[in-house]
């Protein structure tokens, strides 16, 4: 829709507010009336779902659902409405900067409470008028816009939002039952040519689960097998689509299937999950099958790892179609996403896409996200990454600078504070500049507590799930984490704010 300029004498001359008349969401309207007076010109969570945020409109009886924070931020703006810094002075400041000289007035604030606006006569500057404490917050960027929106979000019962909405209340449907199936995809590369990539996904269904045994690998990284229970080529669960998506990346010689624990977990919690096969030199194990190499293969690649310098193994990550080739699998992905006649159709929320990876596959993740000094080979849609023991290596100080993205850092034990060229991982902790996590496991878990091999003293990897320390603290910081950034769910904090006595280290920079 057009936007209507005004030149600022004419409105200081006729107007003191003007309606700001793009619109960046739909207006969603308000049945209950009485629990509009209510909630009017606040910001709602939903906290019995996934901590969903809404501007509820102080004088249209209507609501906006402010999503990501350039959603929230382009919402605020767009609601708002034009005012004079005369009349902005009028109105307390609760948060951001007071440079505007004049009276504060109680009776006009009053009558502006839960509006946003816009300083017609400076910058087009954003402030929100909060009606529990009657004053004026700043927004900013996109990221105080979203802050803003956390901290003075009231929670909403689903009850609640349905008596705003007319609608049913919805149900918490968690745990999904998980969904498991392979596919194949043709990868190219302008210096390597073709290569066939299969790709293990996990995803909520309806299907009942069957007994499935994945043959992948263990603790020593020797093929072993492990009993789940997943329901195989089963349909994706749709009436809660669409979901966000996790790409997982293997360590170094193994396969997508190295850590099905936390494969399954994710996509019992709501998301889609992918991982890879990457063609290394001697995998151990094959989500569609194929033969492991020879073991002593394997331990040689080992070694000639240890001896690659830092050129070689930038090399190595595109010989692997590891960075840029990720890239293209996910573009295949969503090209999935995109196809009618696809398993994944319509299913995947291309705004909500994290990295994850153990090991070269945390070092996969980092390249991918703007660590790799090729920077055309960062991906710009991967919003979040958990990182498994993840190596510095082949990455500059300078390099990791850039990842700006949020990252949490697992690792294990004081035996694995170095990668295996003697540096010590939490660099990365100490170097990117996103909100940041870091986490160091301590009763002696070590480098391969993220393999499935953890799950060995079990009967399934359920059992697994529900008892193994180790993996229930991964699992359950890996995923708040996931929900707090990709899914903005308030609840998330609750566990992201708690240290499990298995923790050793627990460090965040996370404003």
């Amino acid at each position: 829709m057009k936007k209507y300029q005004i030149t600022i004498s004419i409105l200081a001359a006729f107007f003191v507010l003007i309606p700001n008349f793009s619109f960046a969401a739909a207006a969603i309207p308000v049945i209950d009336a009485s629990l509009y007076n209510q909630l009017k010109g606040l910001i709602i969570l939903k906290v019995e779902a996934k901590g969903e945020a809404y501007y509820m409109h102080p004088r249209t009886k209507s609501m906006y659902y402010l999503g990501r924070p350039d959603d929230a931020y382009a919402v605020m703006r767009d609601q708002g409405i034009g005012i004079t810094n005369a009349n902005l002075a009028r109105i307390p400041v609760g948060a951001g900067p007071n440079t505007l000289k004049g009276a504060i007035d109680l009776n006009f604030t009053a009558k502006q409470l839960g509006v946003i606006f816009l300083q017609v006569e400076a910058k087009g500057e954003a402030w929100y008028v909060y009606p529990k404490d009657k004053k004026r917050y700043y927004l900013g960027r996109p990221n105080d816009a979203y802050n803003v929106m956390r901290t003075l979000g009231l929670g909403v019962s689903n009850s609640n939002f349905a008596r705003l909405t007319g609608t049913t209340a919805e149900k918490n449907p968690l745990p999904y039952m998980v969904g498991y199936r392979t596919y194949t995809f043709t990868i190219s590369d302008s210096k390597y040519g073709q290569t066939q990539i299969p790709v293990s996904f996990w995803y909520p269904t309806d299907a009942k689960p069957g007994t499935f045994v994945y043959k992948t690998v263990g603790g020593d990284l020797k093929p072993w097998t492990y009993t789940s229970s997943v329901a195989v080529s089963a349909s994706i669960k749709q009436d809660t689509r669409p979901y966000p998506l996790a790409l997982f990346f293997h360590g170094a010689q193994t396969c997508g299937t190295q850590s099905v624990f936390f494969a399954e977990h994710l996509a019992s919690q709501g998301f889609i999950v992918a991982a890879p096969d990457f063609p290394d030199d001697a995998p151990q194990c094959s989500s569609i099958g194929k033969k492991p190499a020879p073991y002593f293969v394997f331990l040689q690649s080992l070694q000639a790892l240890l001896k690659i310098d830092e050129i070689g193994m930038i090399d190595l990550l595109r010989k692997n179609y590891r960075v840029p080739g990720a890239t293209k699998i996910l573009d295949a992905i969503l090209a999935l996403h995109d196809s009618k006649d696809s398993f994944l159709w319509n299913t995947i929320d291309k705004n909500k896409i994290a990295a994850s990876g153990h090991s070269y596959g945390g070092e996969t993740s980092l390249g991918l996200l703007g660590a790799h000094p090729d920077k055309t080979f960062k991906d710009s849609r991967f919003k979040v990454a958990v990182l498994f023991s993840a190596p510095v290596f082949p990455y500059s100080e300078n390099n990791i600078a850039t990842v700006t993205v949020p990252i949490m850092l697992i690792q294990g034990d004081d035996n694995d504070d170095l990668d295996q060229y003697g540096n010590a991982r939490k660099d990365i902790y100490a170097n990117a500049s996103g909100p940041k996590y870091f986490l160091k496991l301590g009763n002696g878990a070590s480098h391969g507590t993220f393999f499935n091999g953890v799950c060995t003293p079990y009967s399934t990897i359920q059992e697994c799930q529900k008892q193994d320390q180790f993996v229930q603290v991964i699992n359950t910081y890996a995923t708040a984490f996931l929900n707090k950034y990709l899914n903005f769910d308030a609840k998330a904090d609750a566990a992201l704010n708690e240290t499990a006595s298995l923790l050793k280290v627990y460090e965040k920079n996370a404003p």
